[in-house]
């Protein structure tokens, strides 16, 4: 099966991520912390020196993985991704992710992707971490969970400027009552696609905690 990179636009066999092997490996090359052996123990933020938390996350408690920098060729991407409507672009995010996490037991972790708003969705007319997560499922077998609602509100603040998103106050997420306990006694895991506050993750995560889960943690594709 061939195809074109979603990036170079080059001819591409079998490569299920979307992207050429060349671009995937420029990827991987950007991301934060490559050969970096220490990190933050609350954001993953890479540091020089073995400290235990950066100065930014002193007081926070969440354990959050950030991809990338929402710059640069991550940022155009995602935004291909959710305004552009690339959705061939979840494959590339899906893949990303898996190289993070596959050295987990997948028996004992759920991933739970971060909902969009109900205006969010009826404007693109998809949820953009609902379809990483089903490219996760389907393609690297990881147990995924549609567990939180959002209530109705502003949605796509993320075509906004840095300041209108620090602005943005996050409402509450909920649990459905329709949801599965499958993530219970399990790690848990909440995938978003960008921070810029941490609140809406952090939002995500105090509703999960109904679950009584084993640990609770985040990861991002891309921190602002």
């Amino acid at each position: 099966m061939t195809g074109i990179c979603i990036i170079c636009d080059r001819e591409i066999h079998a490569f299920h991520t979307g992207v050429c092997p060349r671009c995937y490996r420029e990827l991987r090359r950007q991301r934060l912390g490559y050969a970096c052996d220490h990190r933050c123990c609350v954001c993953g933020f890479p540091l020089f020196e073995a400290d235990d938390r950066c100065i930014f996350h002193e007081e926070h408690e969440l354990y959050t993985i950030r991809l990338y920098f929402y710059r640069g060729r991550m940022q155009e991407l995602i935004g291909r991704y959710k305004f552009n409507g690339i959705r061939r672009l979840s494959y590339l995010f899906a893949g990303l992710v898996n190289l993070e996490l596959k050295h987990l037991d997948k028996d004992e972790t759920v991933l739970v992707p971060v909902p969009c708003s109900r205006r969010s969705l009826k404007q693109r007319g998809w949820d953009h971490m609902q379809l990483v997560g089903r490219r996760l499922s389907v393609y690297y077998g990881y147990r995924v969970a549609d567990l939180l609602n959002r209530p109705g509100g502003r949605g796509m603040q993320k075509a906004g400027s840095r300041s209108d998103r620090m602005a943005f106050r996050e409402v509450g997420y909920r649990v459905k009552r329709s949801a599965e306990r499958t993530a219970g006694g399990r790690q848990i895991i909440v995938i978003d696609d960008i921070m810029t506050t941490g609140s809406t993750i952090r939002s995500a995560a105090s509703a999960l905690q109904d679950f009584t889960p084993k640990e609770i943690m985040a990861l991002v594709l891309a921190m602002d």
